[in-house]
């Protein structure tokens, strides 16, 4: 019994020494507690002072392990775009979030940007009822004042009481169809061409009215028709009109501020024939300025030989061998008649375009050098703005070529 109580005793004493050395700096006691009781003490201290000593040498690095998907941040609240920084910050006081963001972004609430989006977006899909302004179906981005499109436009067999926004109308594709010559050179020739889509968008009993041909024509119960778009200038005398043969109706759908979106679509496989074409004044070869319209920011002098000596904007693509050209309703002419020779000609139709530069202002005819394209034809032609007014109005026609050769004086 007594042997018992002085093992107990013991593993005490054991248990209290342990916790005192691991929590407190300790010398080794002095008193009457006995030799062994010392020894015990001493090689407790021994330990911890080993213990204390230790020191961690790491092993070699290991291979890094593979990327991991990239986390998406998600924000239930606006997203404000503020500082000279790039910001992004809770509305409502939550965390901000400072700097770029390598992965994803999702926001489940309203994006106000006070700048501005740049670099390359993919959308997947555009509610069109959703959008303020105008957009084109996949085809040129309108200015979003209305007044600028809001155009006269007669339907046959349909009374329109008031203007239409017009969307997207007068426009040809033509094939480029790739070619060589002896030397290896590209001698590429036109092909067929297509007509634009014409997309105009309306309210009321005007809609009504186009809602119900639609359907009908939907239901065999229609057939298709012609239209015209009215060109006046600013005291509402007819400049020029675009007419359109063989529409079908396509589709409509609602569009935004209670206006509905109808598309008229020319339902004929690629050809030679005109079914959209400019009806220009009496004795004249088009409804198009061919005065002198020289921006020194943005514009370039360009000759078409036989066709056209003016000034639009100016765009090169060397890569794709083409050249976009951009004029105002002062300009351009002969940029019509061209596209149509095209359409109904082919290569009869090519020639050669030049860019000219040194136009500077007072003498827009200063030349210093000059690239000399070969083998152009349009393969692209669009009227895409100002309908509502003949001195707002804007063309656009890229243009392909073979090769190219600067000229100095």
């Amino acid at each position: 019994m007594v042997r018992r109580t002085i093992a107990k005793l013991t593993l005490m004493v054991l248990v209290l020494a342990c916790a005192t050395v691991a929590t407190s700096d300790v010398t080794v006691p002095e008193g009457d507690w006995g030799l062994p009781f010392q020894k015990i003490w001493q090689a407790l201290l021994d330990l911890q002072q080993q213990i204390r000593t230790i020191e961690l040498i790491p092993g070699p690095q290991g291979e890094p392990g593979p990327q991991g998907e990239p986390g998406v941040l998600e924000v239930p609240v606006e997203l404000v775009h503020t500082g000279p920084e790039p910001t992004i910050s809770a509305a409502n006081g939550g965390d901000g979030y400072a700097g770029y963001f390598a992965g994803n972004v999702e926001v489940t609430g309203d994006l106000i940007v006070g700048g501005s989006i740049s670099g390359d977006l993919e959308i997947e899909s555009i509610q069109v009822s959703k959008i303020t302004g105008l957009l084109g179906d996949g085809y040129t981005l309108r200015f979003p004042d209305i007044i600028n499109n809001l155009a006269d436009v007669e339907i046959y067999g349909i009374s329109l009481g008031e203007r239409v926004v017009f969307i997207h109308g007068p426009g040809y594709d033509t094939e480029r169809i790739e070619g060589f010559d002896a030397y290896g050179s590209h001698a590429d020739t036109p092909g067929l061409s297509m007509e634009h889509p014409l997309i105009i968008e309306t309210s009321g009993a005007d809609a009504e009215e186009l809602k119900t041909y639609f359907d009908n024509y939907s239901a065999g119960m229609a057939t298709r028709t012609s239209a015209s778009l009215i060109v006046r200038n600013l005291l509402g005398t007819e400049v020029f009109r675009w007419n359109f043969y063989e529409l079908a109706p396509e589709s409509y759908q609602p569009s935004v501020d209670g206006r509905t979106r109808f598309t008229f679509v020319i339902n004929a496989l690629p050809d030679t024939l005109l079914y959209s074409e400019e009806a220009a004044p009496s004795g004249a070869i088009s409804g198009w300025g061919d005065a002198i319209s020289f921006n020194p920011a943005t514009d370039k002098r360009v000759e078409i030989g036989g066709v056209e000596d003016f000034f639009p904007q100016v765009e090169v693509d060397d890569p794709n061998r083409t050249v976009t050209l951009t004029y105002d309703f002062a300009e351009g002419q002969g940029i019509w008649p061209w596209v149509k020779e095209t359409v109904k000609f082919g290569s009869l139709a090519i020639s050669p375009t030049s860019i000219i530069e040194g136009a500077e202002v007072g003498d827009p005819f200063n030349e210093t050098s000059r690239m000399n394209y070969f083998g152009c034809f349009p393969i692209q032609y669009e009227i895409f703005t100002g309908f509502g007014l003949d001195t707002k109005l804007k063309g656009r026609v890229v243009i392909s070529y073979d090769f190219a050769e600067l000229a100095l004086p």
